[in-house]
């Protein structure tokens, strides 16, 4: 990599290409960024963006760029910018459109509705509506000038087709039209589901267009309609726009996301929560119940209790539809088990719920049909449809998987008296899975199906496993120990097979036995382990096979044996999920696998856990006890893991050693640490800096997510005097930008579709040689290179955050240059560099 000398270009520092991209921006349309902008809608407490031709029109706010110009140029700016403005509001014919948000329609009853709408100022608004679009002569006014219009429709007659305009002065919706809810029991009802719709626009309206084409009648959406719901600009245009064509004449059906992070915003789009976490509500012959998995679920919980006692009053309903967020059942690499898993199934299957609709995991996965073989409960069928726009995840095989696939998607139900037919749909049309659910609650889906009691089996086994004494015998060695109690979870009787896959250094009492067990008895089995200490990870692991009773007389009524017959256990893994639970309660068992399995996998993700707990309640007998293992076993994971724990409390002896210790510690690793840097990196003995000058070049094309590994322009020279092409051919050139948080946002600076890379640069100027902490956080994967040496490359996908990766610099005197590349995939793309100068070298600071 060659540098050449930086100069800045006269004038209007942004580069020769800036208005023209400015010009390109406002034609687009962007939401408003900044609390005072005055093209802000606000309605009911809350603010949403104006649209322009459904598209938000976002302005950046002028100072952003304009406060590091010379007086004069900015003068000669703002005058260009505001015909610029006046000029392309008119090119992009912003009619009625910019004045409102909407409609979209709630709370539909085989009697009425709700039809609501958003305007820019507060006026008084009338509902007019009719049986045909030339006929609309029936009309609702508003008695108070308002922003939020709803207005509720009743007495209208079942299955019906009416139309309706939404009119105010000097503004009205598109004429619009809905379908009342069948009065019926017996017509078929269509459904559109689908989820996870944050982040990708142009996915979304795809989805939706696609999804008009099968003419649901009513929509359910299973969370994370937007990046983040207390956002108010990311409302309109990753929701209301590109569903508007859906939400005017389909009533929608949400759930809380962990994006919309209990946004007030939320309770006031969509009343049918009447401002509650859970509901349940009926359309025709389906009961549909809105759970949230962001809140208590245990069976003490108000959510558990309002559950159980509405499914008992619907339990005679022809159809139960559950939809919610995140999954009970699923396929993620990474994800843990949620115990909501273990209190709501047993329920579901009690009072029959037919189907379960979660989100969350951005893929479609369909399960086997999961119940208690033999008990003659319904069996369940739960569908994660979370294809909706944001990006897609992985996929790792379960024994429930029936059909998956990592794929943007939307589904479709027809439900019938006696059956729901599905059909999954990609962007393009194809089919993904079909099915069939049968009223009748048959546990089999092409002769297979989960028995839920072999899962609380396993979830059983593993609790008891990570309760395992260890006891230190002669020669170095570890004794592992404990009894088991197991059986009762099984509703048929069944033989046992229980076979230990010894790792290398470990001996097993008993590695192989088989145990007749009849259905709901208790049994005990006695487990002993020995391996050297320093040899335990990896450790072993037990496989448990299930083989049903094929005895004629026995409760078992299948014909063949559950697909989740067979399952493994990891000692690490029982061990660390234990102390993982317990690690607010008795810190012994996390103290126990530091000091046992230090080499295990998973002692980062068990660091980050023991991390966040004493942020949250600093404990000084934790740094004894921590500061006695270090002692023990004195080496840099060790170092890397503890000493920040002590840095969190002012305590900064161990430093240097630390930053030596980062260097060889993996970057996946050093996520264990990053919940106490919360606190570390505000403490001013550390003089740590935020960056927020830059020179940023972009947009560059990331091919199938290759743009991290292909070599552009900046990284051959860099020469911020000259323009080179980008994405799809156009012309690039750097420019300055300041920013007060530290954040730099590409989205805003570059406006791309999907797929694209940028790059940052700033320059540090130090006095003298020394060594400096880089704290890098972006969306998505990064480089960093010091002075044309790479120091750092993550290849991936992720949210950002401060202090994501920690990167060892030394500086050389004088000045030293930095350069970040990001890429970007779809949705948040930004990043933030912060510099922990412990040594204080450097000399300019802020004034970069």
């Amino acid at each position: 990599m060659k540098f050449k000398q930086r100069m800045k270009p006269p004038g209007l520092t942004r580069g020769p290409h800036y208005m023209t991209r400015l010009r390109q921006r406002l034609r687009r349309g962007h939401p408003p960024i900044g609390k005072s902008d005055p093209s802000t809608l606000h309605f009911a407490g809350t603010s949403i963006p104006p649209t322009c031709g459904g598209v938000a029109a976002r302005r950046r706010p002028k100072r952003m760029f304009l406060a590091f110009l010379p007086e004069q140029t900015r003068g000669i700016l703002r005058r260009q910018m505001k015909i610029s403005f006046i000029i392309l509001f008119v090119l992009a014919g912003c009619k009625e459109k910019t004045t409102h948000i909407g409609p979209w329609l709630q709370e539909p009853s085989n009697a009425g509705i709700t039809i609501l709408v958003g305007t820019r100022k507060e006026v008084k608004a009338a509902l007019f509506f009719g049986e045909s679009a030339s006929e609309l002569t029936s009309v609702i006014s508003d008695s108070t000038r308002l922003r939020l219009h709803s207005y509720r429709l009743t007495n209208l007659e079942p299955g019906r087709n009416y139309y309706y305009q939404v009119r105010w002065l000097g503004g009205q919706t598109d004429t619009a039209n809905f379908k009342i809810a069948p009065v019926s029991d017996t017509a078929t009802v269509r459904i559109l589901a689908y989820g996870d719709s944050r982040s990708n626009p142009a996915v979304h309206e795809t989805i939706v267009t696609k999804a008009l084409e099968y003419n649901p009648d009513i929509a359910l959406h299973t969370g994370d309609l937007v990046a983040d719901g207390k956002i108010l600009s990311l409302w309109e245009p990753e929701f209301f726009a590109p569903a508007a064509d859906l939400l005017k004449q389909i009533p929608i059906y949400p759930v809380l996301g962990n994006h919309e992070r209990e946004s007030g915003y939320y309770y006031e789009y969509f009343p049918l929560h009447q401002k509650k976490h859970y509901w349940s509500a009926d359309y025709g012959m389906v009961h549909i119940i809105g759970l949230n998995t962001g809140v208590a679920t245990d069976p003490e919980s108000a959510q558990y209790q309002w559950l159980e006692a509405d499914l008992k009053a619907n339990v005679d309903q022809q159809w139960i539809i559950v939809i919610l967020h995140y999954p009970l059942f699923h396929c993620h690499p990474t994800r843990p088990i949620y115990d909501f898993r273990y209190h709501w199934q047993p329920l579901f299957e009690k009072y029959g719920v037919n189907l379960v609709l979660s989100g969350h995991d951005h893929y479609y996965l369909r399960n086997h049909p999961i119940g208690h073989s033999g008990s003659g409960l319904t069996s369940v069928t739960h569908i994660t449809t979370a294809g909706g726009g944001a990006p897609l995840y992985k996929i790792e095989p379960q024994p429930f998987m029936a059909v998956s696939q990592s794929i943007h998607h939307f589904l479709m139900l027809e439900v019938s008296e006696a059956k729901i037919e599905g059909e999954a749909v990609d962007l393009n049309g194809n089919t993904i899975d079909k099915f069939t659910i049968s009223l009748n609650g048959e546990l089999t889906d092409e002769g297979k199906y989960i028995d839920f009691g072999i899962i609380e089996l396993e979830r059983n086994l593993t609790k008891q496993l990570g309760k395992l004494e260890i006891i230190e015998l002669a020669d170095s060695l570890l004794q592992f120990k404990g009894e088991w109690s197991f059986g009762r979870e099984l509703t048929f009787d069944s033989e046992l097979h229980i076979k230990w896959q010894e790792s290398e250094h470990w001996q097993v009492t008993n590695p192989d036995l088989e145990i007749e067990m009849q259905s709901g008895v208790d049994y005990q089995y006695l487990f002993e382990a020995t391996v050297p200490a320093g040899s335990t990870a990896p450790g072993p692991v037990v496989l448990f096979t299930i083989t049903p009773d094929s005895d004629p007389e026995s409760d078992f009524k299948q014909s063949t044996v559950p697909a989740n017959q067979t399952f493994k256990i990891s000692l690490e893994n029982a061990l660390y999920t234990y102390a993982s639970a317990t690690i607010k309660s008795d810190i012994r068992p996390t103290v126990s696998f530091i000091n046992y399995f230090n080499k295990s996998t998973y002692m980062p993700r068990l660091i980050r856990n023991l991390a966040w707990n004493y942020t949250q309640t600093p404990d000084d007998s934790l740094l004894v006890i921590l500061a006695d293992l270090e002692q023990s076993d004195p080496s840099n994971v060790n170092l890397f893991y503890f000493a920040p724990f002590h840095f969190f409390n002012g305590d900064y002896d161990n430093w240097d050693n630390w930053l030596e210790a980062v260097i060889t510690t993996p970057v996946l690793n050093q996520v264990a640490v990053r919940p106490l840097f919360t606190k570390i990196s505000a403490d001013t003995a550390l003089d740590i800096q935020t960056i927020t000058n830059w020179t940023t070049i972009g947009p560059y094309d990331n091919p199938e997510g290759r743009g991290l590994e292909i070599v552009y322009d900046p990284e051959k020279e860099l020469n911020f005097n000259k323009v080179y092409l980008g994405k799809d051919g156009q012309e690039i050139s750097w420019q300055e930008l300041k920013t007060p948080t530290g954040w730099v946002d590409f989205l805003e600076l570059y406006d791309p579709e999907l797929n694209t890379v940028a790059y940052a640069h700033t320059i540090l100027e130090a006095k003298q040689k020394g060594r400096v902490l880089f704290l890098l956080g972006s969306d998505d994967a990064p480089a960093l290179w010091l002075n044309g040496n790479e120091l750092h490359r993550l290849p991936g996908g992720r949210g950002a955050a401060k202090s994501q990766d920690f990167i060892v610099a030394d500086l050389q005197e004088g000045l030293n240059n930095v350069l970040i590349k990001v890429d970007q995939g779809v949705g948040g793309w930004k990043m933030i560099l912060e510099v922990v100068d412990k040594d204080q070298i450097l000399i300019n600071k802020q004034s970069l």
